[in-house]
């Protein structure tokens, strides 16, 4: 067979799919065109540019041939899979299950499909598509755009993380929020840069320096208890706190995932469901559903993470209340009454301690103490006005009859027929009721 007759197809997407397609065509005798966009552009979970990238688990299911997961592993690597082989090769203990080491494997099969004859391997992001010829789309819930919120910079290289800053100062913005899958060398100088110009940067760390490294660059706040070191390294848990780093444990954030990844939660019945706006209504199931399918939290241990800020708690006083809505099961307004329990619930704050951390050390946090913050003679202060003492029991925020804001006073029969009103309306029909 000559070049000229011999079939070509081109695959998009260097994963486990798109590398077991490009590799079974490739045996063959089909010419492969294998086009991945890592390193050029990563998602919020990726790590590294290798193939085959396992992001959530190690874990690659039974290994018994009396089983789903073994009996189709055992059918894939008679069929001359590439994945297959190299997850054996990589293997570590696991008792029944099929586990690896995730960089190894993923070297491992980055390695043979690279070295292939038949694949030719372009790393570039795919902008169209051509439909006139042979093509396989192979790239899952990660593909590009899908995993970043409207608005965010992607940064992949030190002039982009330098030049990101920049535009974030000129914009009048404050704060950058980094997320951490950002490579190693333009983290390090989107933390340079912001030191320098004076602007800080929080958000979710950065995988690819280390939680110390963190500490010592600055980083001002992380947000999520997932997002702090695991209990098997209290160490650096406590070299985050006495470094002076604050931290948003998002308490509620954490416990909708056990209840509705976990417990099979009805989302439905999370109360303020129905004032939430239709779209994030959809947008909750569609997460959630992506959580399950994608066992993405196979190793999900809620008290674990608990016990992470209980470690930070025991060695900082910064702690900051709030719930990262429109997360799954997460609603605006109603979720911080749950929050405001959470603190006192699983971290043995006292009401006082708990309402701080939504006020006093909020205000703090964003160096604005000093004209909010607090309820006295001088201050800004927006006013909560409630029938029950919160200082007794921190539930008894829930009692609000009125909110003061700005001087303009609003009874809770006045918020309860905002609510009403926008309801199930549009986001364009929101804003214009605002």
């Amino acid at each position: 067979m000559t070049m000229e007759n011999q079939p070509h197809i081109t695959v998009i997407g260097a994963g486990l799919a798109g590398c077991e397609a490009a590799w079974a065509a490739a045996q063959r005798g089909v010419k492969v065109t294998l086009i991945e966009m890592k390193p050029q552009r990563m998602t919020l979970a990726h790590h590294s540019a290798l193939f085959a990238e396992l992001v959530c688990s190690n874990s690659l299911k039974a290994k018994r041939l009396d089983s789903a997961a073994g009996l189709r592993k055992e059918e894939m690597r008679r069929l001359g899979s590439v994945c297959v082989p190299a997850a054996l090769s990589c293997a570590v203990p696991a008792g029944g299950a099929l586990a690896v080491d995730r960089d190894a494997f993923s070297a491992e099969v980055t390695r043979m499909v690279e070295s292939c004859e038949n694949i030719t391997v372009h790393r570039e992001q795919v902008e169209h598509i051509d439909e006139s010829a042979p093509i396989l789309v192979a790239t899952g819930p990660l593909t590009d755009g899908v995993t970043y919120w409207e608005g965010s910079k992607i940064v992949t290289t030190p002039e982009e993380g330098h030049r990101a800053v920049l535009e974030c100062i000129q914009g009048g913005y404050e704060y950058v929020k980094t997320y951490p899958s950002i490579p190693r060398d333009a983290f390090l100088e989107i933390m340079r840069t912001a030191n320098e110009l004076g602007i800080k940067v929080m958000g979710h760390g950065n995988y690819n320096v280390s939680f110390k490294e963190l500490a010592d660059l600055g980083y001002y706040s992380i947000e999520h208890i997932s997002c702090l070191p695991d209990t098997k390294h209290e160490e650096d848990i406590i070299y985050l706190a006495e470094s002076g780093m604050w931290s948003c444990p998002t308490v509620e954030v954490a416990l909708t995932i056990e209840n509705f990844v976990h417990q099979n939660g009805d989302l439905a019945k999370v109360p303020g469901f129905a004032d939430m706006n239709p779209y994030w209504r959809n947008d909750w199931y569609k997460v959630t559903q992506w959580r399950k399918d994608k066992h993405r939290y196979d190793d999900y241990d809620f008290m674990e993470e608990i016990e992470r800020e209980r470690i930070f708690i025991k060695h900082s006083d910064r702690i900051l209340l709030g719930t990262d809505v429109p997360n799954p099961g997460v609603t605006g307004g109603l979720s911080v009454y749950n929050e405001l329990e959470h603190l006192v619930k699983y971290f043995g704050f006292t009401p006082y301690e708990a309402l701080k951390c939504g006020t006093v050390n909020g205000a703090k946090s964003l160096g604005i103490e000093h004209k909010t913050g607090k309820l006295c003679e001088g201050m800004d202060a927006d006013i909560l006005v409630m029938t029950k003492n919160p200082l007794e029991s921190v539930s008894n925020a829930r009692s609000f009859v009125a909110v003061i804001k700005d001087g303009c006073y609003y009874d809770k029969a006045w918020c309860e027929d905002l609510l009403a009103r926008v309801r199930n309306r549009t986001a364009d029909e929101i804003i214009a009721l605002m």
